[in-house]
């Protein structure tokens, strides 16, 4: 019955409260990138988000670590689930291995994100950071074409009826 909104209303408190109690990001426009800091030294702007650094970094590892956990269980049990059916090794394989490779692109971007907050980098590495970004949110569904025949059959039937 009502279990759906219940834990869909359990997740609004954490953007709620990244909305309203977290300092805002500042766009940076020398640099082209939002920064926590904007850039004013002196005693009266200190400016801090912990909460910010917080999430990014569990926010991206706890999936890194997550996958791999599932991965080297996958890798560990394989032989006992060839035994008994091949295509569940395969598809839970398969599966693994698309989402080891999204989860760890959106690490390698946000961690070096996030390092680029708090240590003064060249603008090329602010660029490259950029470009990851991009490539962070637009990389899966061709991941997903690469490794998953079934959704590249149902491409090409959409592509080539």
């Amino acid at each position: 019955g009502n279990r759906t909104w219940v834990l869909l209303l359990l997740t609004l408190p954490f953007p709620i409260f990244k909305a309203c109690c977290t300092p805002l990001f500042f766009f940076n426009s020398d640099l082209h990138i939002l920064f926590l800091d904007p850039g004013i030294y002196s005693d009266r702007f200190l400016y801090q988000n912990m909460f910010h650094a917080v999430n990014n970094t569990i926010v991206t590892c706890f999936p890194m670590a997550l996958y791999a956990f599932i991965f080297g269980d996958i890798l560990r049990n394989r032989r006992n689930i060839a035994n008994r059916n091949p295509f569940v090794n395969r598809a839970a394989f398969m599966l693994s291995v698309q989402s080891g490779f999204i989860v760890l692109i959106h690490l390698n971007t946000c961690i070096v994100y996030e390092i680029t907050q708090y240590i003064s980098t060249a603008e090329v590495v602010l660029y490259a950071v950029h470009i990851g970004w991009m490539l962070m949110h637009g990389l899966p569904p061709f991941i997903y074409l690469y490794f998953n025949q079934s959704i590249r059959r149902g491409v090409l039937s959409q592509i080539l009826p």
